[in-house]
Protein backbone atom coordinates (compact mmCIF):
# COMPACT_ATOMS: atom_id res chain seq x y z
CA UNK A 1 0.00 0.00 0.00
CA UNK A 2 3.16 2.81 0.79
CA UNK A 3 4.53 1.57 -2.53
CA UNK A 4 0.91 2.37 -4.37
CA UNK A 5 0.97 5.35 -2.53
CA UNK A 6 4.41 6.99 -3.87
CA UNK A 7 3.53 5.73 -6.79
CA UNK A 8 0.49 8.50 -7.22
CA UNK A 9 2.42 10.97 -5.24
CA UNK A 10 5.22 10.07 -8.04
CA UNK A 11 2.48 10.91 -10.97
CA UNK A 12 0.87 13.90 -9.12
CA UNK A 13 4.51 15.75 -9.18
CA UNK A 14 4.78 14.95 -12.93
CA UNK A 15 1.49 16.02 -14.31
CA UNK A 16 2.42 19.20 -11.93
CA UNK A 17 5.94 19.83 -13.77
CA UNK A 18 4.04 19.29 -16.98
CA UNK A 19 0.88 22.03 -16.29
CA UNK A 20 2.86 24.37 -14.56
CA UNK A 21 4.39 27.24 -16.97
CA UNK A 22 8.62 27.18 -16.51
CA UNK A 23 9.84 29.19 -13.72
CA UNK A 24 10.89 33.11 -14.78
CA UNK A 25 13.77 32.40 -13.06
CA UNK A 26 15.24 29.80 -15.76
CA UNK A 27 18.32 31.30 -17.16
CA UNK A 28 20.24 30.79 -20.62
CA UNK A 29 24.09 28.91 -19.55
CA UNK A 30 26.59 30.99 -18.63
CA UNK A 31 28.87 31.16 -21.76
CA UNK A 32 32.14 28.54 -21.84
CA UNK A 33 34.94 30.18 -20.87
CA UNK A 34 36.71 28.62 -23.80
CA UNK A 35 34.44 28.63 -26.69
CA UNK A 36 34.89 26.50 -29.66
CA UNK A 37 34.79 27.32 -33.24
CA UNK A 38 31.25 28.24 -33.88
CA UNK A 39 29.21 27.15 -36.77
CA UNK A 40 26.10 28.42 -35.55
CA UNK A 41 24.44 31.05 -33.05
CA UNK A 42 24.74 30.47 -29.73
CA UNK A 43 22.89 31.90 -26.85
CA UNK A 44 24.61 31.92 -23.80
CA UNK A 45 25.19 34.51 -20.74
CA UNK A 46 28.10 36.97 -19.53
CA UNK A 47 28.10 40.25 -17.16
CA UNK A 48 26.70 42.84 -18.36
CA UNK A 49 30.02 44.50 -18.66
CA UNK A 50 31.75 42.52 -20.93
CA UNK A 51 29.36 44.02 -23.71
CA UNK A 52 31.61 46.01 -26.27
CA UNK A 53 29.15 48.95 -27.53
CA UNK A 54 29.15 49.44 -31.27
CA UNK A 55 28.33 52.92 -31.12
CA UNK A 56 29.68 55.93 -29.51
CA UNK A 57 26.65 57.18 -28.20
CA UNK A 58 23.26 57.34 -26.53
CA UNK A 59 20.09 58.95 -26.29
CA UNK A 60 20.23 59.35 -22.53
CA UNK A 61 16.92 60.43 -22.21
CA UNK A 62 15.65 57.27 -24.13
CA UNK A 63 17.91 55.49 -21.57
CA UNK A 64 16.12 57.53 -18.44
CA UNK A 65 13.06 56.90 -19.89
CA UNK A 66 13.54 53.44 -19.46
CA UNK A 67 15.23 53.44 -16.21
CA UNK A 68 11.92 54.68 -14.61
CA UNK A 69 10.06 51.95 -16.49
CA UNK A 70 12.11 49.17 -14.22
CA UNK A 71 11.86 51.32 -11.06
CA UNK A 72 7.80 50.57 -11.38
CA UNK A 73 8.64 47.44 -11.76
CA UNK A 74 10.66 47.16 -9.11
CA UNK A 75 7.73 48.67 -6.93
CA UNK A 76 5.48 45.82 -8.52
CA UNK A 77 3.72 48.40 -9.82
CA UNK A 78 3.91 46.63 -13.53
CA UNK A 79 1.10 43.90 -14.76
CA UNK A 80 4.19 42.57 -17.17
CA UNK A 81 6.73 41.97 -15.11
CA UNK A 82 7.05 40.81 -11.40
CA UNK A 83 10.36 41.70 -11.12
CA UNK A 84 13.11 43.60 -12.95
CA UNK A 85 14.93 40.21 -13.20
CA UNK A 86 12.39 38.87 -15.22
CA UNK A 87 12.20 41.97 -17.11
CA UNK A 88 16.30 41.16 -17.95
CA UNK A 89 15.97 37.41 -18.47
CA UNK A 90 13.36 38.21 -20.99
CA UNK A 91 16.12 40.51 -23.00
CA UNK A 92 18.59 38.91 -25.20
CA UNK A 93 21.55 40.77 -27.15
CA UNK A 94 22.80 40.24 -30.66
CA UNK A 95 26.67 40.15 -30.13
CA UNK A 96 29.31 39.73 -32.59
CA UNK A 97 32.37 37.10 -31.24
CA UNK A 98 35.33 38.93 -32.46
CA UNK A 99 39.14 39.49 -32.01
CA UNK A 100 40.75 38.84 -28.49
CA UNK A 101 36.58 36.78 -27.41
CA UNK A 102 35.05 40.08 -26.84
CA UNK A 103 31.50 40.54 -27.14
CA UNK A 104 30.02 43.32 -29.80
CA UNK A 105 26.88 44.25 -29.39
CA UNK A 106 25.31 44.70 -32.61
CA UNK A 107 21.79 45.98 -30.72
CA UNK A 108 20.13 46.60 -27.36
CA UNK A 109 22.70 49.53 -26.85
CA UNK A 110 19.52 51.79 -24.60
CA UNK A 111 18.27 48.46 -23.47
CA UNK A 112 21.16 47.57 -21.59
CA UNK A 113 22.67 50.91 -21.24
CA UNK A 114 19.00 51.75 -18.97
CA UNK A 115 19.49 48.26 -17.41
CA UNK A 116 23.47 49.25 -16.33
CA UNK A 117 22.37 52.58 -15.08
CA UNK A 118 19.40 50.74 -12.67
CA UNK A 119 22.19 48.59 -11.21
CA UNK A 120 24.50 51.59 -11.01
CA UNK A 121 27.08 50.12 -13.21
CA UNK A 122 27.18 47.24 -11.13
CA UNK A 123 29.40 45.06 -13.81
CA UNK A 124 28.55 41.44 -12.60
CA UNK A 125 25.07 41.39 -13.88
CA UNK A 126 24.15 38.96 -15.67
CA UNK A 127 22.39 39.56 -19.25
CA UNK A 128 21.89 36.66 -21.97
CA UNK A 129 23.47 36.89 -25.55
CA UNK A 130 23.04 35.29 -28.84
CA UNK A 131 26.02 35.22 -30.77
CA UNK A 132 25.18 35.62 -34.19
CA UNK A 133 28.71 35.49 -36.02
CA UNK A 134 32.06 34.45 -34.92
CA UNK A 135 34.46 36.53 -36.67
CA UNK A 136 37.29 35.99 -33.65
CA UNK A 137 39.95 34.85 -36.86
CA UNK A 138 38.35 37.24 -39.08
CA UNK A 139 41.51 39.47 -40.99
CA UNK A 140 39.32 42.72 -41.88
CA UNK A 141 37.05 42.54 -38.78
CA UNK A 142 35.67 46.21 -38.37
CA UNK A 143 35.36 46.25 -42.22
CA UNK A 144 33.03 43.17 -42.04
CA UNK A 145 30.90 45.26 -39.28
CA UNK A 146 30.47 48.15 -41.47
CA UNK A 147 29.92 46.20 -44.42
CA UNK A 148 26.87 44.22 -42.38
CA UNK A 149 25.90 47.14 -40.62
CA UNK A 150 26.76 45.83 -37.30
CA UNK A 151 28.18 48.96 -36.43
CA UNK A 152 27.52 52.75 -36.24
CA UNK A 153 30.38 55.07 -36.41
CA UNK A 154 29.08 58.39 -37.86
CA UNK A 155 28.24 60.33 -40.96
CA UNK A 156 30.25 61.35 -43.33
CA UNK A 157 32.46 63.85 -41.60
CA UNK A 158 31.92 63.26 -38.43
CA UNK A 159 32.82 59.85 -38.24
CA UNK A 160 35.18 58.19 -34.99
CA UNK A 161 37.66 54.94 -35.27
CA UNK A 162 36.51 51.52 -33.73
CA UNK A 163 39.32 52.25 -31.63
CA UNK A 164 37.58 54.84 -30.20
CA UNK A 165 34.36 53.12 -29.33
CA UNK A 166 33.52 53.09 -25.77
CA UNK A 167 34.80 49.84 -23.74
CA UNK A 168 31.62 49.30 -21.47
CA UNK A 169 28.10 50.76 -21.38
CA UNK A 170 29.15 53.18 -18.98
CA UNK A 171 31.38 55.15 -21.33
CA UNK A 172 28.85 56.01 -23.70
CA UNK A 173 28.36 59.59 -24.35
CA UNK A 174 24.84 61.19 -24.75
CA UNK A 175 23.11 62.36 -28.16
CA UNK A 176 20.37 64.30 -27.20
CA UNK A 177 18.86 64.64 -30.55
CA UNK A 178 19.10 60.50 -31.01
CA UNK A 179 17.42 60.93 -27.84
CA UNK A 180 14.37 63.00 -29.33
CA UNK A 181 14.12 60.64 -32.44
CA UNK A 182 13.86 58.30 -30.30
CA UNK A 183 11.47 58.92 -27.80
CA UNK A 184 9.12 60.05 -30.62
CA UNK A 185 9.18 57.10 -32.44
CA UNK A 186 8.87 55.23 -29.03
CA UNK A 187 5.38 57.24 -28.29
CA UNK A 188 4.25 56.36 -31.80
CA UNK A 189 4.52 59.72 -33.15
CA UNK A 190 6.08 58.69 -36.71
CA UNK A 191 6.72 55.62 -38.20
CA UNK A 192 10.04 54.44 -40.52
CA UNK A 193 9.63 54.89 -43.53
CA UNK A 194 8.11 51.77 -45.56
CA UNK A 195 9.93 49.07 -47.44
CA UNK A 196 13.78 48.00 -47.20
CA UNK A 197 15.36 48.29 -43.81
CA UNK A 198 17.01 51.33 -43.36
CA UNK A 199 19.74 50.81 -40.73
CA UNK A 200 20.21 53.07 -37.78
CA UNK A 201 17.73 55.13 -39.28
CA UNK A 202 17.25 56.94 -36.20
CA UNK A 203 20.68 58.18 -35.92
CA UNK A 204 20.40 59.25 -39.93
CA UNK A 205 17.35 60.99 -38.54
CA UNK A 206 18.52 62.89 -35.88
CA UNK A 207 21.88 63.96 -38.24
CA UNK A 208 18.80 65.17 -40.67
CA UNK A 209 17.31 67.01 -37.84
CA UNK A 210 20.98 68.95 -37.19
CA UNK A 211 21.54 69.49 -41.00
CA UNK A 212 17.94 70.94 -41.08
CA UNK A 213 19.25 73.87 -38.18
CA UNK A 214 16.94 71.76 -35.12
CA UNK A 215 18.93 73.07 -31.84
CA UNK A 216 18.67 70.95 -28.73
CA UNK A 217 20.37 71.43 -25.13
CA UNK A 218 22.52 68.28 -23.64
CA UNK A 219 19.43 67.75 -21.24
CA UNK A 220 16.72 67.99 -23.16
CA UNK A 221 12.24 66.92 -21.68
CA UNK A 222 8.96 66.63 -23.09
CA UNK A 223 8.65 69.83 -24.94
CA UNK A 224 12.24 69.16 -27.26
CA UNK A 225 10.55 65.50 -28.24
CA UNK A 226 7.69 67.91 -29.39
CA UNK A 227 9.95 70.57 -30.80
CA UNK A 228 11.66 67.64 -32.78
CA UNK A 229 8.44 65.85 -33.80
CA UNK A 230 7.30 69.15 -35.44
CA UNK A 231 11.03 69.66 -37.59
CA UNK A 232 10.24 66.26 -38.75
CA UNK A 233 6.61 66.85 -40.09
CA UNK A 234 7.48 70.28 -41.43
CA UNK A 235 6.80 69.96 -45.24
CA UNK A 236 9.96 72.59 -45.81
CA UNK A 237 12.73 70.60 -44.94
CA UNK A 238 13.51 67.76 -47.93
CA UNK A 239 15.08 64.62 -47.15
CA UNK A 240 17.56 62.55 -49.56
CA UNK A 241 19.40 65.28 -50.95
CA UNK A 242 22.67 65.31 -49.38
CA UNK A 243 25.66 63.23 -48.61
CA UNK A 244 24.84 63.62 -44.16
CA UNK A 245 20.91 63.05 -44.62
CA UNK A 246 20.40 60.52 -47.42
CA UNK A 247 16.72 58.92 -45.92
CA UNK A 248 13.87 58.82 -47.22
CA UNK A 249 10.88 61.06 -44.78
CA UNK A 250 10.01 59.33 -41.97
CA UNK A 251 5.68 57.98 -42.43
CA UNK A 252 3.86 60.31 -40.81
CA UNK A 253 0.56 60.24 -38.59
CA UNK A 254 -2.19 62.42 -39.25
CA UNK A 255 -2.72 65.47 -36.76
CA UNK A 256 -5.87 63.83 -35.18
CA UNK A 257 -3.63 61.09 -34.62
CA UNK A 258 -0.88 62.42 -32.76
CA UNK A 259 -3.41 64.54 -31.23
CA UNK A 260 -4.77 61.00 -29.86
CA UNK A 261 -2.00 59.51 -29.08
CA UNK A 262 -0.95 62.52 -26.51
CA UNK A 263 -4.55 62.36 -25.03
Amino acid sequence: MQKFWLFCLTLAVLGLSIFLPPSADARISPCPSRLPQLRTTLECQIAIADLHPTQPVVGKYQVQYQVAVLKVIDRGESSEYATVEDYVNQRKVPVVLGPGNQFYMVDSHHTMSSIWEYYQGNPNIRVNIEIIQDWRNKPDFWSAMKTNNYTYLGTPGNTISPEDLPHNLGELKNDPYRAAVGMALNWGFFERPKGEKIFFYQFKLADCLKEFGLTLPEEINRSHVYQTLAMIHDPEYSYGNSSVCNIPRPQELSLEGIVKKLQ
